[in-house]
């Protein structure tokens, strides 16, 4: 337990994760849970029960199972989501709160101000409310504005969010930071082989199978286009039936099993392996925080296409891929023939150019100095 001297008086330091899944914080923050832990810290980690919930456990760290429903638009059910953040913080104490997704942002934030718990909160995303519902998005901006008046830091992983923060006054200059995404662990994410793309060109998808992800437009776009281009896509991704904007399962599967061409795996624990094995990663969602699918293909020295919107355009600046407009089978359309109109030598360069980026600026390395600053 790290011992810290301020002011004369001497304390253990305890920092609190929470967010919506304890999957989130397996995926997306053990590297920082993990660095806290391994210099000393008192490390908790507050989430809906899941299977990753015994991963964390297994590393050491405290967890605590909270019941919250990140798809459920009941704001009256949402009140019990604030007394149960309310018993879970007053008795735990912690020194610092780091929250991740919406829920715990707005309701995690509420509490710590009310405990005076020094909070940073991190937005990956604005959520499909924001794509959906004028009404819905709305309530959720003066939700925000309320909770985050006073917290101690927001990150962001895009600027278009930051700014779109500050424009709605949820966030103040003093409260931004810009931040690498979630960071890729650029050792792990290595290819163990030289790329030299495949003669029949194999295009890969990561992500959950929802409508704002784009994958009824990629289908759409690849169907057409590998009738004159030989090709495969690959399409790893989870599929949750509780969420209102996953696909229609059954008619998706029934769509991909009518050409061989495409093949829909479901989750997969070695991605690695499968983007070693790919020529190319596409991603045509309608708007990320910073894709961390498309950081870790770069890492693998893979090109990327992706939609032409925040958190995908901010990735695609190095000679490393090609943007297309978002919801349109067209646009996609297009890139995969441009792609397919590229030489071995370009291919092999554009994903030198996106490793290079990676290593460059979006290190987990350096994501954990910027947590490492605002412990104190």
């Amino acid at each position: 337990m790290t011992i810290l001297l301020i002011n004369k008086y001497i304390y253990s330091m305890i920092i609190l994760f929470s967010a919506n899944s304890f999957e989130h914080l397996y995926k997306l923050r053990i590297k920082i849970l993990k660095n806290f832990q391994k210099q000393g810290f008192e490390v908790y980690a507050v989430a809906k029960d899941d299977e990753f919930k015994t991963k964390i456990t297994e590393l050491g760290i405290k967890v605590i199972t909270i019941n919250i429903n990140p798809h459920s638009k009941n704001f009256l059910k949402d009140i019990g989501l604030l007394v149960c953040y309310y018993k879970i913080f007053k008795k735990i104490k912690p020194d610092i709160l780091y929250n991740s997704t919406i829920k715990p942002n707005i309701y995690g934030s509420m509490v710590s101000g009310l405990l005076k718990i020094k909070t940073i909160n991190n937005i990956s995303g604005l959520g499909t409310g924001f794509l959906k519902s004028k009404l819905l998005k709305r309530l959720i901006i003066i939700l925000y504005r309320f909770s985050n008046k006073n917290v101690y830091k927001i990150y962001f992983q895009n600027k278009e969010d930051m700014i779109f923060f500050e424009k709605e006054k949820i966030s103040k200059k003093n409260q931004q930071t810009l931040i690498p995404g979630s960071g890729v662990d650029t050792n792990f994410f290595k290819r163990k082989t030289e790329f030299s793309p495949n003669k029949k060109t194999n295009f890969i998808f990561i992500g959950r199978i929802l409508k704002e992800k784009g994958i009824l437009e990629l289908i759409s776009a690849f169907n057409k286009f590998q009738k004159n281009n030989p090709s495969k896509l690959t399409i790893i991704g989870s599929y949750d039936p509780e969420n209102p904007s996953s696909v229609n399962i059954k008619k998706f599967i029934d769509d991909v099993d009518l050409d061989q061409s495409i093949k829909y795996l479901g989750v997969k624990k070695n991605i690695i392996d499968y983007l070693e094995n790919s020529d190319c990663l596409i991603l045509p969602s309608y708007r990320e925080g910073l894709s961390n699918v498309l950081l870790e293909a770069m890492s693998m020295k893979l090109p990327v296409l992706a939609s032409n919107v925040p958190g995908c355009k901010d990735l695609i600046i190095n000679n490393n891929g090609f943007l297309f407009e978002p919801k349109s089978v067209e646009s996609i359309y297009n890139a995969l023939k441009k792609f397919a109109s590229l030489s071995k030598r370009e291919i092999i360069d554009m994903g030198k150019n996106g490793r290079e980026l990676v290593e460059k600026k979006y290190d987990v390395r350096l994501l954990l100095k910027i947590y490492q600053n605002d412990i104190i």
